[in-house]
């Protein structure tokens, strides 16, 4: 099995969810998931970050922590429903809602 596809799986998301995060389509997931085509280097260090991996356990040259866990991890159906409520929406509005969680999270540090 790809690498891709096993880390994604082994951190509970969809290639739709993935998508958005990433802001491609799912048929881009899908095709480095076969192996059809690779991310581009800035594509592969999103997705690193979004799975909580390095960049050398995304192209399987070592094992990834089963231990770790992504944010997007199914809590009572919550970030199923979020991400249904993002896909239709303009990359602009994703972008304002990114921005509205960061804000969120830094007010929450202090």
């Amino acid at each position: 099995m790809n690498t891709f596809k096993r880390i994604r799986e082994l951190r509970g998301l969809t290639q739709k969810e993935v998508a958005i995060c990433l802001k491609v389509s799912v048929q881009s997931v899908s095709y480095w998931e076969t192996g059809e085509r690779m991310p581009s280097y800035e594509k592969l260090l999103q997705m690193a970050e979004l799975y909580h991996v390095t960049t050398d356990e995304l192209l399987g040259r070592s094992e990834p922590s089963e231990n770790k866990k992504t944010p997007t991890g199914n809590a009572d159906g919550l970030d199923e429903a979020l991400v249904n409520l993002l896909t239709d929406l303009p990359d602009r509005d994703v972008q304002r809602v990114r921005d509205f969680v960061a804000g969120l999270k830094a007010a929450h540090k202090d």
